[in-house]
């Protein structure tokens, strides 16, 4: 199902294409840069408005929508991960609750008492969607058609 890409340092399995969906994503966690055997550094934690900066930064890449990264998903009767050899374990930060993607799920409009909210979905550590706070500090991982 997954075939390495050289990402675009052109460092060899630094991107992985899923032949099922024609995604292609990056082999490591954000800000992590694969160094041909492994992620390097540690994984950072976003809240909402920074994943979409961050994203925003990488010149042809982009948060998954939920859907997508939910593609990732390996799920048994008993556990839930994504293909280690394929994304390797994030270094010395374990995915704490999630990664954000791009879909937004409740958004509340600002009023003369409260700031105008967004929340996105998430997709857990277990392999649960669901919808999370855009203050909360979660994983990213990118995606490019």
């Amino acid at each position: 199902r997954w075939r390495e890409l050289p990402d675009e340092r052109g460092v060899p399995g630094g991107a992985v294409e899923d032949r099922h969906t024609g995604l292609v994503w990056r082999r490591c966690e954000e800000p992590q840069t694969w160094n041909g055997k492994r992620c390097t550094w540690s994984a950072k934690r976003y809240d909402y408005v920074q994943a979409l900066q961050r994203a925003g930064e990488q010149a042809g890449w982009r948060l998954p929508t939920i859907k997508e990264i939910d593609s990732l998903a390996r799920r048994e009767a008993d556990r839930f991960e994504l293909p280690p050899s394929d994304f390797p374990a994030q270094g010395k930060e374990a995915l704490r609750a999630g990664q954000w993607s791009s879909t937004v799920c409740n958004s509340s409009p600002e009023t003369s008492t409260a700031r105008a909210s967004i929340s996105a979905w998430v997709l857990s550590r277990e392999g649960a969607i669901y919808c999370e706070a855009r203050i909360m500090h979660l994983g990213v991982r990118l995606v490019r058609e």
